[in-house]
This record gives C-alpha cells, structure tokens and sequence, in this order.
C-alpha cells in the first residue's frame, strides 16, 4: 500500500472513530470507503493503533535532531 492510500485509509478510519468505537461489540461492523470489507469496531481500533506507531516514530525521529 502506498503512502497516499494509507494516509486515506488512517484518515477515514480517525474520522469514523470521532463518533466512538464500540470495541467491545463484536456484532458491530462498518464499510469504509477506502478498503473493502466490514470491519468491527475492535478492528479499527487495531488499525489506528498500527497506522500510528510509525508516525509517532517519525516525531520522535524529527524532535530528536
């Protein structure tokens, strides 16, 4: 996946998260636009948090120099 569709990717699932995951529902899924498949609250969770660890690395790369 290129860089692009993966910020697109992160981005909708960050917005869909605004109105709050319920990760403990696992009968809960949702469509997004930019991948196919229903996707359950926990799963997107789980994509937020892997979508995040290499940007957070990227600012503590760049607070670093």
């Amino acid at each position: 996946m290129d860089q692009q569709r993966f910020l697109a990717v992160l981005s909708e699932v960050a917005a869909v998260g605004q109105g709050g995951l319920q990760i403990n529902e696992p009968g809960t899924s949702r469509s997004l636009k930019t991948l196919p498949s229903d996707w359950s609250d926990l799963a997107l969770a789980c994509l937020i948090h892997v979508g995040m660890v290499p940007q957070a690395r990227e600012a503590v790369a760049a607070d670093a120099r």
